[in-house]
């Protein structure tokens, strides 16, 4: 289920204590079993352009030949003052669910993010709620100067990471991942308040997707106001196919200049290269 499935296996496996590790030349079990996963369920759901014989592609977007320009036009656009936005705050909620009955995997994702800048040298913070099969956790992170400080479980770490990896942990890009997807169909819908909702439908074409729907309003500014994603279907890994439900909103809450991220007294963030070198020295002073 291409994007939106891949996001959702990142969240359900990255928030460990060892998951934010920015160090490439160490790898965890944790780290490993998480991107193989998510490899995994991006592999099974990938379908390019190529394969869809009866599509066109432009800048990522592909869309069936029936779709009206000016609605794809208008899309590409938003996307386009999205992506340009020097900071951004929003707030997210996703559901999914992997497999039936009492085998089913489910995750549940509440939360808030602010980003200011992009790269390495981007600013971010990350507050919410993840309940993985009934079990709650609170996770909040932030990353500056390269540093990612994670609180989560009772614990309190501080690592070197890229802005790749964080991105990684906290699902990727939400909004911009839906430029990725290919449609079949895109209807305006005019809105009283002035806003207009993109209403695009996800082709069948995507492997592993029976149903899917992408909602996006956007202001009389030309700004994304809010997404909302519903994707139905299956995925494969090896031999096991599993049946696949994933629901995202996304809400815009701040842009630019109104984005502030303050920062708590990091003194009591362990560093967890230092701890791993002392538990190693540790070990080999037992032995």
């Amino acid at each position: 289920m291409k994007k939106i499935v891949a996001w959702a296996m990142t969240l359900m496996l990255a928030f460990s204590l060892t998951a934010c590790s920015g160090n490439d030349t160490k790898t965890t079990a944790a780290d490993t079993t998480a991107a193989e996963s998510t490899e995994a369920a991006t592999t099974a759901a990938e379908t390019t352009a190529a394969d869809t014989t009866a599509a066109s592609s432009e800048a990522g977007t592909t869309v069936a030949e029936t779709v009206s320009a000016e609605e794809l036009a208008e899309f590409k656009e938003a996307l386009a003052q999205y992506n340009a936005l020097s900071a951004k705050e929003e707030h997210i909620q996703l559901s999914q669910i992997l497999g039936e009955g009492t085998s089913a995997q489910t995750v549940n994702l509440d939360a808030t993010i602010k980003q200011i800048g992009d790269g390495d040298t981007a600013q971010v913070e990350f507050s919410g709620t993840q309940i993985n099969n009934g079990t709650s956790t609170d996770i909040l992170l932030y990353y500056k100067d390269g540093v990612a400080y994670l609180s989560t479980g009772g614990q309190k770490v501080q690592v070197a990471s890229s802005f790749a990896s964080v991105q990684q942990m906290i699902g990727g890009k939400y909004i911009s991942g839906v430029e990725d997807i290919t449609y079949t169909s895109v209807a305006k819908e005019e809105q009283a308040d002035g806003s207009v909702k993109l209403v695009l439908t996800v082709s069948a074409s995507e492997e592993g997707i029976d149903s899917g729907i992408v909602e996006l309003v956007i202001g009389s500014d030309g700004q994304i106001i809010s997404l909302h994603a519903l994707q139905e279907g299956s995925i494969t890994s090896g031999t096991t196919s599993m049946k696949a439900t994933v629901e995202m909103t996304v809400e815009v809450l701040n842009t630019n200049d109104a984005v502030k991220i303050d920062y708590p007294d990091f003194s009591d963030y362990v560093d967890s290269n230092a701890s791993s070198n002392t538990t190693a020295a540790e070990t080999t002073a037992e032995g």
